[in-house]
């Protein structure tokens, strides 16, 4: 099966694992497991799919559990919880700059 890490994810940092990351210049932004280019979204999808960390596994035999367990907790809210204040932060610090200049 094709999947989303791309060459050398044999190499991966042992370091890396259970790490999720965004870097602007990296998957659009989008959340994803430290190196690869494996999107939480992804990993949550197929997890849906088969209801199944096992069959997630099996999919992505070079992630290990700490990675899919990582994946799934940020998509069931620990981290996109903390997207969603930066992102309205950054809204208000937008906006507070607008009125300044009006």
């Amino acid at each position: 099966m094709s999947d989303a890490a791309g060459p050398g994810r044999q190499d991966r940092d042992p370091a890396h694992v259970g790490k999720v990351v965004q870097t602007p210049h990296t998957c659009g932004g989008e959340p994803r497991l430290e190196g690869t280019r494996l999107t939480t979204a992804c990993l949550r999808a197929v997890f849906v799919r088969s209801g199944s960390i096992a069959v997630v596994l099996e999919h992505y035999p070079y992630l290990q559990h700490e990675d899919v367990e990582a994946a799934l907790r940020f998509e069931l809210g620990e981290g996109r919880s903390k997207r969603v204040q930066n992102a309205v932060k950054q809204m208000r610090e937008a906006l507070d700059e607008l009125e300044e200049m009006f």
